[in-house]
């Protein structure tokens, strides 16, 4: 498989890693990387040098096509957050723009669109789309200038209508409505930071929920 995301996709990768080394023939390749959600073309709020835009710009253009070619990925995990929940400006004239705005949700919808595009293409078979669990209370008064549980509801919004026009392929998968069953949201043992999933949070993830989903995604 293939992992693709942000920042709280690479703290995933521990566990994920740890998780198919427990078992022969899974195998994970990760090109996640700080900062790097799936919109492009835009400038991220407070990316002054464009540094993670450029990285971003080398990720999918460069590693995500190398990864298809070479290893033949059947399944594609995807997690993505704040990168795709913050103002981002895709021209002077517009200035920055909330992911409430429409314009915002259209180029994030057809971007993600492209992605599941990309994927199918190179020969992924399944996608499996992780709805994230928002940040913790405490992580939000930290950063409230650059989360709203409006964006948040937006990204659920796009990932579910990219689901409906990929039947079969792409899965959207709750770790959210998880999270939430199971208190674990301000638990800071599982994430803590209240955004990224500490390396036994990572594992206990996967072992006791994103592993099976997995696993029967791949057998389907």
């Amino acid at each position: 498989m293939v992992l693709i995301g942000d920042s709280t996709a690479v703290a995933l990768n521990d566990g994920l890693t740890a998780w198919a080394g427990e078992a022969p023939g899974r195998t994970v390749a990760s090109i996640a990387s700080l900062g790097c959600g799936l919109i492009r073309g835009a400038t991220l709020l407070g990316d002054v040098s464009n540094e993670f835009g450029e990285q971003c710009d080398e990720v999918f253009g460069s590693d995500l096509p190398h990864v298809l070619r070479t290893n033949g990925p059947q399944l594609a995990l995807i997690m993505v957050t704040i990168p795709d929940l913050t103002m981002r400006e895709w021209s002077g004239d517009e200035g920055m723009l909330l992911p409430t705005d429409d314009r915002y949700r259209a180029r994030m919808l057809d971007d993600y669109r492209a992605a599941a595009l990309t994927l199918v293409a190179g020969g992924v078979q399944r996608i499996a789309w992780v709805v994230p669990p928002a940040p913790s209370d405490w992580w939000v008064g930290w950063e409230s200038e650059i989360y709203t549980p409006e964006g948040w509801r937006l990204l659920t919004e796009v990932i579910d209508t990219v689901a409906g026009e990929f039947p079969g392929v792409v899965d959207v998968v709750h770790l959210d409505s998880w999270f939430g069953e199971l208190g674990a949201d301000d638990d800071d043992a599982v994430r803590s930071d209240g955004l990224h999933l500490s390396a036994a949070g990572a594992l206990w993830v996967m072992d006791e929920f994103l592993g099976p989903v997995l696993l029967r995604l791949a057998a389907v």
